[in-house]
């Protein structure tokens, strides 16, 4: 390590969602030679590999079992991994994916996915297959943080509650939270009073996020249907995002034919492209974010960025990242729901200060940041040094 730290990135199980924008960001922005890092070395789909940048520094690979599909990419993460990385004459893997097999020390260990660790979550899938895949999912990372050297964490809310699930464990932790992209800028926005909004100019609600049973879209609507009722105001509500669960857009469906059968008042646009998100964000009077597991809930800190106030689920980490500037609920009570969008919309001044003060909040959650952070908390444990620069939580 006297020329420099070759730092190995197992890559090789990010193919979509989260995990990937934060490598993409991380290794777009970084600087890692200014912190002694000679070489990094990515093992990844050729998905992934394809989208990212061409630097002095970075060297990017493609494993032949990587081209397998998922028993390949268990046969690399298994077997794999450790010899290339002996052969690259790596100091140390970093494992954003939070999954790992290999015998190489020392390894770095992300934690990305709050779903296999709260029980009551992932519960919410029933008896399916995807409720199996979390459960294992919870045994493999399990493991994987137990031997980790290093173990980052997005949230403190998320290291607080995994950490005690895993018993004994010698890692070193640090919080080091994802970035927002700089595309979600706050714009000039007209605080309308609920009397300006007509039925063709409607008070307008937008809720960005998967179709997924932890979202609560369906209360969301239930919600809003009510507060309509209740109040006879111009309400229209638009939720976009990706149909991940077909039993949930099934139930989003139902409950559209049951309280607007009509088509007039709310709308579920499925995936949107980032341009028509931001454009959304910047168009609507209110942002609504009901979901009730979350580890870094990216999709928040867009609408913060774009200076939306929002109507927020109090559970998980929300209120950190929020703070006090959000109108809180809890998303499993339509009635809770429905008083803090009415509270929102009566109250012009709040929504003035929470749009403003959650702005302010979301600049600080640079991707630069990010990776400056997570490069130095590498080398740190490469070096085997004590972490005075993170907070740490022994366990014994």
């Amino acid at each position: 390590m006297t020329q420099g730290i070759v730092v190995g990135v197992d890559a090789s199980n990010l193919l979509e969602g989260g995990g990937v924008t934060h490598i993409l960001e991380v290794l777009s922005i970084a600087n890692p030679e200014s912190q002694g890092v000679a070489r990094v070395v990515v093992w990844g789909d050729v998905s992934l590999v394809d989208k990212l940048p061409a630097r002095a520094w970075l060297d990017l690979r493609n494993p032949r079992l990587l081209r397998r599909g998922k028993w390949g990419r268990l046969r690399w993460m298994l077997f794999g991994l450790s010899r290339e990385a002996r052969a690259e004459g790596c100091d140390i893997i970093f494992v954003p994916g939070g999954s790992y097999f290999s015998r190489f020390r020392p390894n770095v260990v992300m934690c990305q996915n709050m779903l296999p660790f709260e029980h009551s979550e992932s519960a919410r899938y029933g008896y399916s297959v995807r409720r199996l895949r979390l459960w294992l999912l919870r045994l493999v990372q399990t493991y994987s943080f137990r031997r980790a050297d290093g173990l980052i964490f997005l949230t403190d809310y998320a290291r607080e509650s995994v950490l005690p699930r895993l018993g004994r464990s010698a890692a070193e932790t640090v919080t080091i939270p994802h970035g927002v992209s700089r595309t979600f800028v706050p714009v000039r926005r007209d605080f309308r009073a609920i009397d300006s909004c007509e039925l063709n100019s409607p008070f307008k609600l937008v809720y960005v996020s998967h179709a997924s049973p932890y979202k609560h879209h369906a209360k969301v609507i239930e919600a809003v249907a009510d507060l309509r009722d209740r109040t006879g105001w111009h309400i229209r509500l638009d939720m976009a995002g990706p149909r991940s669960v077909p039993a949930t857009v099934r139930e989003i469906e139902k409950r559209i034919k049951q309280y607007d059968p009509a088509g007039q008042w709310v709308f579920f646009h499925g995936p949107l492209s980032r341009d028509d998100v931001r454009d959304a964000l910047h168009t609507a009077d209110l942002g609504v974010f009901a979901s009730s597991c979350e580890n870094m809930p990216i999709v928040l800190l867009e609408k913060m960025a774009a200076g939306l106030p929002v109507a927020c689920s109090f559970r998980g980490p929300m209120p950190e990242v929020l703070r006090e500037f959000g109108f809180f609920f809890d998303p499993e009570v339509p009635s809770s729901i429905a008083s803090a969008i009415e509270i929102a919309i009566l109250d012009l001044s709040a929504r003035r200060r929470n749009s403003r003060e959650a702005s302010d909040i979301a600049e600080r959650y640079e991707w630069s940041l990010c990776a400056e952070s997570t490069f130095s908390f590498i080398c740190r444990v490469a070096k085997r040094k004590a972490i005075s620069d993170f907070p740490s939580i022994p366990y014994t």
